[in-house]
């Protein structure tokens, strides 16, 4: 897919905050939806917001960009009455073969103006309208495209980088279109994403600059998880076995550490070499014993009758384990690298 992600940021003696001002000062002056002001931010500002809004995602994600989210092969998004949200979103997550715009009849120029700014190929984009106030049709409509999309990737032999993941971005429309945008992946299991920003509470409106993309967990799987837990709690007081009590309160214990030593690398200057290692090497004994313990207790769970019924829940924690510890490792060694270079 050819999606316009370079931008030429326009040359002017203006800094960033001067040309929102003045994008303000229009808005102020000749309406807050006038051609002149919507013109001004497009070419002058939005440009800049594209590179900020990826800049804050990776900040909020410790310097990392929401590598298992880009590049998807398909992207699905509700639009609503603001189009910059969904330049951003789709600028970021980079999707590489088809877009699914869903709108109603009061939002279809928006649609039109991302796909103009973005400058988006009509073979690369379907466009649906919806009813805004159904849930239920705008659940229905995405499930009936990942069908065809998923029969689509196994059909296609001649792409070797298909992935066949689907990201939905439910930013837009109304609190309806939001609730059925999520609820069908959360069953189909897609990326669910959202545009997040600082909001000025004078205009009620976004900061410009301080937009990022937010990952939100699947609330099916949140749920699912939490109930696990609940069960696996009561069995343990059940046995009066509190071996699984250490293990939640031993991954709180590590989320403690880790925060501690990111307080410190953030000061590196008063940093004793001595301390640094210690809790480095105490927060890495934790985790490993943390891992231990969660594997052999949740892998003794896999054989008990009594969650015969929850395997998929019990490998999904194991895959979402692994998935934290690397997360964690990966801190503790660019917060290491800090505390080298002080």
């Amino acid at each position: 897919m050819n999606i316009k992600t370079i931008f030429d940021i326009i040359e002017s003696s203006k800094t960033f905050d001067e040309r929102v001002n003045e994008w303000k000062n229009l808005k102020e002056l000749n309406g807050s939806n006038s051609a002149d002001a919507n013109n001004y931010y497009k070419d002058n500002i939005l440009p800049e917001v594209i590179y900020k809004c990826a800049a804050n995602t990776r900040e909020r994600n410790y310097g990392r960009d929401l590598t298992g989210v880009i590049n998807p092969d398909y992207m699905i998004l509700t639009v609503g009455f603001s189009y910059e949200p969904l330049v951003l979103s789709i600028s970021y997550i980079k999707p590489r073969k088809k877009i699914l715009f869903l709108y109603t009849g009061k939002t279809e120029i928006n649609k039109s103006n991302v796909v103009n700014f973005l400058k988006i190929d009509p073979k690369d984009y379907i466009s649906r309208e919806v009813d805004s106030n159904s849930m239920e049709k705008i659940d229905r409509e995405i499930k009936e495209q990942y069908e065809r999309w998923q029969n689509e990737y196994e059909m296609d032999t001649t792409d070797p980088q298909k992935n066949g993941r689907v990201a939905i971005d439910f930013t837009g429309g109304t609190k309806a279109m939001a609730a059925g945008a999520t609820l069908a992946g959360a069953v189909i299991d897609t990326e669910l994403i959202y545009v997040g920003s600082i909001y000025d509470d004078k205009s009620n409106q976004p900061e410009s600059g301080t937009e990022y993309i937010e990952l939100i967990k699947n609330p099916y799987y949140l749920y699912a998880v939490s109930q696990l837990k609940n069960r696996i709690i009561t069995e343990s007081y059940d046995r009066r076995d509190l071996f699984v009590h250490r293990i939640f309160a031993a991954q709180e214990t590590v989320n403690r550490s880790i925060n501690d030593l990111q307080k410190q690398y953030s000061n590196p200057e008063h940093i004793a070499s001595f301390d640094i290692y210690q809790n480095k090497t105490k927060t890495l004994g934790d985790l490993a014993a943390l891992k231990d313990d969660l594997y052999k207790y949740v892998s003794k769970l896999l054989t008990s009758e009594k969650f015969c019924n929850d395997k998929i829940q019990l490998e999904n924690i194991l895959k979402t384990a692994e998935t934290e510890f690397k997360k964690f490792d990966l801190r503790l060694q660019e917060l290491e690298t800090i505390a080298g270079k002080s």
